[in-house]
């Protein structure tokens, strides 16, 4: 079965990977009142660049953003993610943090594709920029769901969490789970060490 890389590899000739992974606004399930799912909104959004010629992570970033329609983190949210009210106090609104983010991506010249663990961040973007108005700039076209690729090379593994994936690769988790950037960058380093053992594995048959 291809791996990640192989499978990006057959449909885009792009060098680099980006690796995307939001935060956003949450409350607990059992909350009374708590706001529709449909109006959660970003409050940091991660990136972790893989270089697929190379097989190395060549940059992370993080962008903070601050929330509009619910401005005050719960208690919940804090304590998933570890950002506070504080932090997002001077951070920009989403479309100001989304343009951020797609300035730190003109680095690579629109070289690029994209992926995230899963859809959720792919259906966010699009429903919060259409939402607030604003352009999105990731393209949907060169967006990979790592998570299933990942599944579909690995189909004896149950649980399709990122965290048993690392388990299953024996990759530490770095960093802070439920952090954006944390979570963006860990996705790159599964994404490497599961074609660098495949190349090895390969390299080893022939």
């Amino acid at each position: 079965m291809d791996t990640i890389v192989d499978h990006i590899r057959k449909h885009t000739l792009k060098r680099y990977l980006i690796g995307i992974d939001l935060e956003c606004t949450c409350w607990p399930a059992e909350m009374v009142g708590a706001p529709d799912r449909m109006e959660r909104e970003v409050i940091e959004i991660g990136l972790a660049a893989i270089d697929m010629e190379k097989l190395e992570i060549v940059g992370t970033h993080s962008v903070l953003i601050k929330p509009e329609h619910h401005p005050v983190l719960s208690e919940f949210c804090t304590s998933l993610t570890t950002i506070t009210n504080e932090m997002l106090e001077c951070a920009p609104l989403f479309p100001e943090g989304l343009d951020q983010a797609m300035g730190w991506l003109s680095k690579f010249n629109e070289d690029y594709a994209w992926c995230s663990w899963g859809m959720f961040d792919l259906h966010h973007l699009q429903h919060e920029s259409h939402r607030k108005g604003v352009e999105l700039g990731l393209r949907s076209t060169l967006h990979f769901n790592a998570k299933t690729l990942y599944s579909q090379s690995h189909p004896r593994l149950k649980r399709r969490g990122m965290k048993s994936a690392l388990d299953h690769e024996g990759v530490k988790l770095a960093g802070t789970h439920h952090r954006g950037v944390d979570d963006a960058t860990n996705m790159a380093r599964l994404i490497i060490h599961e074609q660098g053992a495949r190349q090895a594995s390969r390299g080893a048959k022939s």
